[in-house]
């Protein structure tokens, strides 16, 4: 599999936001991943890790829902919040 060039994180409240921008790099050749927090499962197992730490660009769409779960999930998501600085 290519290396991932763009990951997208999101909630499940911009899933539309999600494809308008996927959208903006048809035609580009670009490796794109989609990752919706609420359908991933944490701690983060070691073959997920590198579609955050080693693509070119991770764009977090900020969002009422995605604060929110990262509220909630706070202890489980300490290892995925990690990987993003």
């Amino acid at each position: 599999m290519a290396p991932v060039d763009v990951t997208f994180i999101f909630a499940e409240d911009v899933v539309e936001w999600d494809s308008y921008l996927s959208r903006q790099f048809e035609g580009s050749g670009a490796v794109i991943q989609h990752e919706q927090v609420e359908k991933m499962t944490f701690p983060l197992g070691c073959t997920k890790t590198p579609v955050f730490s080693d693509a070119r660009v991770v764009l977090v769409i900020l969002s009422p829902a995605l604060v929110e779960f990262l509220d909630k999930h706070a202890a489980d998501c300490f290892h995925f919040t990690r990987l993003l600085k």
